[in-house]
């Protein structure tokens, strides 16, 4: 098992930037990885997520399935290609209230299997400079 993960310090109320972080269809006016998504925020519903893997090229599109919807706290999503021995991702982002007026987040994707070395060795670097672009876009759009 491997991960990639970023994290930062929001100024902002927790409550804020959930309503950030969960309103999907507004990821287009924020997120510079995951650009779009396509579907329902439900537990068990499969979205489609359009990313920015590599700037300058068109964004790939990957399904992935919601595995938990913790309001106002986490949100939990992964794929599988082919079979879990194969590759199995799962990505989480979570919120933790520091204080009052104080949110950490942290997200990472957990990479399991046969074909982790293949994916991590072809985007693992992509992968991480995304995360932390998010997490850099998400304070910058939850302080604003």
């Amino acid at each position: 098992m491997r991960s990639v993960s970023a994290s930062s310090t929001i100024h902002a109320p927790i409550g804020r930037v959930w309503a950030i972080l969960a309103d999907l269809s507004r990821y287009p006016e924020w997120s510079p990885f995951v650009v779009a998504v396509e579907g329902r925020a439900a537990v068990g519903e499969t979205l489609t997520l359009v990313v920015a893997m590599t700037p300058g090229r068109s964004p790939i599109r990957q399904r992935e399935t919601i595995r938990r919807w913790d309001e106002g706290r986490e949100i939990v999503w992964g794929t599988v290609l082919a079979h879990p021995l194969v590759l199995r991702a799962e990505r989480y982002q979570r919120l933790t209230a520091i204080g009052e007026r104080e949110t950490r987040y942290e997200t990472a994707d957990v990479f399991e299997g046969l074909l982790v070395p293949v994916v991590l060795g072809l985007y693992g670097a992509r992968i991480q400079l995304g995360f932390d672009a998010t997490a850099a876009a998400l304070k910058a759009r939850a302080e604003s």
